[in-house]
């Protein structure tokens, strides 16, 4: 992964009395990807539309490669978004022109040569999985290809960076499944720096490099996406997750004893870490509740195991931590 590719710095976008953005800073590094995540409202789909200046901003500053975005007009304005490709939700095709002529139009625009044009669009649908479908309609297309063809056209014009909202919420789950692979695939084949707004938990987890998670218009927790799986801090990222992901582990049971919430890279690293932790200290680890998943192509397993009364909880919780273990004491949020 390279150096800085986009740069954020105290942005701020209102929209009459309403801040839909917050001050804001971000750091995106070129090649990564970075899932933008929050509740209805909280402002990511507005922060992104800053990138590519559809929503200019009241305050703050927009810096790609190091050059100052903010103030670009006209022509200007115009080659900056041939460098940064968009795909939309709801796939935005124009109904009567052909996956070819969709994809082509940016390039036409553009004024690139015909025969260029046609030669970057047979590129584009082999590089999308579409090679055979250069004469379709969209309504001759399944929701996924809508999707291929809606990406092929943000690539037309060679972008570095591509802007990504809600692609894959229009989908079926194995249908999104298979767009997040191409997306995934692109950003390695070609480079691309993805910035994806997403309210799929499980989207995010196996596309995303880093998350940053937006609450009314801020953002309140940055991490890589094994981490902020394995221990979200901030209030709106627990509720996030136990929202969208699934991952609200139960209220704790009845009956004495600590409850601690457990998070280890790796199913056999978890096993043997919990099964020294109990032989260790010569006590019984209740299993109250536990899944394995996998985030960030990484085997996440997250565990609730509760204490005897008379445990040593600070021992034990220490013993885990130096395993490797995210640990921290459950109190049902």
């Amino acid at each position: 992964m390279g150096g800085d590719h986009l740069h954020l710095d105290h942005v701020s976008v209102r929209f009459g009395a309403i801040t839909a953005v917050d001050d804001v800073t971000l750091t995106i590094r070129r090649g990564e990807v970075v899932g933008l995540v929050g509740a209805s409202g909280a402002g990511k789909s507005t922060l992104l539309r800053t990138i590519n200046l559809l929503e200019r901003p009241q305050a703050g500053r927009i810096r790609i490669d190091d050059a100052d975005i903010v103030d670009l007009r006209g022509p200007a304005l115009r080659q900056l978004r041939q460098g940064i490709g968009m795909v939309f939700q709801r796939f935005n095709l124009f109904a009567r022109r052909s996956a070819a002529d969709n994809i082509a139009f940016p390039l036409r625009v553009a004024g690139v040569p015909r025969a260029e044009r046609q030669r970057r669009v047979a590129e584009l649908l082999e590089l999308v999985g579409l090679g055979g479908r250069a004469d379709a309609r969209p309504r001759q297309l399944s929701g996924g290809q809508q999707q291929r063809v809606g990406i092929a056209r943000a690539l037309a014009t060679h972008p570095a960076i591509l802007l990504c909202d809600e692609p894959t919420s229009a989908l079926d789950p194995e249908t999104a499944g298979s767009i997040i692979t191409l997306l995934r695939d692109l950003n390695r084949r070609l480079g691309l720096t993805l910035v994806v707004v997403s309210h799929a938990m499980d989207a995010v987890k196996d596309l995303c490099d880093r998350v940053a998670v937006m609450d009314h218009g801020r953002i309140v927790e940055s991490k890589p996406t094994i981490e902020l799986f394995a221990a979200p801090e901030h209030p709106a990222t627990r509720a996030l997750l136990r929202r969208e992901a699934g991952l609200d582990l139960p209220q704790p049971a009845q009956g004495a004893g600590i409850r601690l919430r457990v998070a280890i890279h790796g199913a056999a690293d978890a096993t043997a870490l919990l099964s020294a932790t109990a032989r260790r200290f010569a006590i019984d680890l209740i299993f109250d509740h536990g899944r394995i998943g996998h985030v960030a192509g990484e085997t996440l397993a997250q565990v609730l195991v509760r204490l005897p009364a008379d445990a040593p909880v600070s021992a034990v919780i220490e013993h885990l931590r130096t395993g490797g273990a995210q640990v921290e004491v459950d109190d049902g949020r």
